[in-house]
């Protein structure tokens, strides 16, 4: 699948080791094979830091999540993305659930892509995963693929534009979503003094889903959790509080905790006929606006942050 310009919105084609529209932008590929599309002044807004992505992916890789990697990639239809258009995810990360989520899909999910602001995450994700594609973008003002061109998009503690979600996932595709529980790590939360996981979760995120989405099944992922010193101190450095002081001291000894993760598919509605369907396909939306709502200025402690993003990738 051709990635969208994302200044112009014109079809890029790889020339020389870079991607480039016909009026002329350019954009290049790493050493590791992820594409920037953030040019190369950055975005305005930050991805997260390199020792975000390590601490994220080692304490993934002790399998803490793996149940909830395994309920995503269930999530999907059999056969969900057999009907047109690639698997996608919004907030990428490290790869781990995307990597799942094709694992399962099976030779559907040729072409699947991950998107993500950091470079740090898409270059980690490349050399880990080098079967799929992995583009930094900032997918607030734009996911750069053409419109109707996605089968199934997975959103895993990440960002969930609806506007543009809408306009990239085909009528009939699919949209997976998991975020935070009300009782997630909330024995973490009251140890350290983290942010809350706000209430009404899944009705807000409906709600602004709703002129593009439908939801259709829902289900809650628990259990327990017991983890050493050091991947208990790398859940909190693979999040939002890492940006902030806090003593993690408590966790010299380990922690043990309730993982509460809620699942929710939806299905992308019909377009109905007119004017209305073809602005709905029509060009970029330029970020959220109205739709966008801060969560919480600094969001959960694995939970929601400014613009409503998750951050256990």
């Amino acid at each position: 699948m051709q990635l969208s310009c994302p200044i112009c919105g014109d079809l890029l084609a790889d020339v020389d080791g870079s991607a480039r529209c016909p009026a002329g932008h350019n954009f290049d590929y790493a050493r590791s094979g992820y594409l920037n599309l953030t040019g190369s002044g950055g975005p305005g807004r930050v991805g997260d830091t390199a020792a975000m992505v390590v601490a994220r992916d080692e304490f993934l890789a002790g399998g803490h999540y793996r149940p909830v990697a395994g309920a995503v990639a269930a999530a999907l239809s059999a056969g969900a993305i057999a009907g047109g258009g690639p698997l996608i995810e919004i907030g990428s990360g490290t790869g781990y659930y995307l990597a799942a989520a094709s694992l399962d899909q099976g030779d559907g999910a040729a072409g699947a892509l991950g998107f993500d602001l950091s470079k740090a995450a898409a270059d980690l994700a490349a050399r880990r995963h080098p079967g799929l594609r992995f583009v930094v973008a900032d997918v607030e003002a734009g996911i750069p693929l053409p419109a109707a061109s996605v089968g199934a998009a997975i959103s895993v503690f990440s960002p969930r534009p609806g506007a543009e979600l809408g306009r990239v996932v085909r009528p009939g595709g699919e949209l997976i979503v998991a975020f935070a529980g009300p009782r997630h790590l909330e024995r973490l939360r009251e140890r350290l003094a983290l942010m809350r996981v706000h209430d009404d979760k899944l009705g807000r995120l409906s709600a602004r889903l709703d002129p593009w989405f439908t939801p259709v099944q829902t289900q809650t992922v628990e259990y327990e959790i017991e983890l050493g010193a050091e991947d208990a101190r790398r859940l909190v450095g693979m999040g939002p509080n890492a940006w902030h002081r806090v003593d993690l001291g408590a966790l010299d000894e380990g922690h043990a905790d309730l993982v509460s993760v809620t699942i929710t598919r939806y299905r992308r509605d019909d377009l109905v006929g007119g004017a209305g369907a073809a602005d709905e396909l029509g060009g970029h939306e330029q970020g959220e606006g109205g739709e966008r709502e801060l969560e919480g200025a600094l969001g959960d402690v694995v939970g929601d942050g400014d613009a409503d993003q998750d951050a256990e990738r």
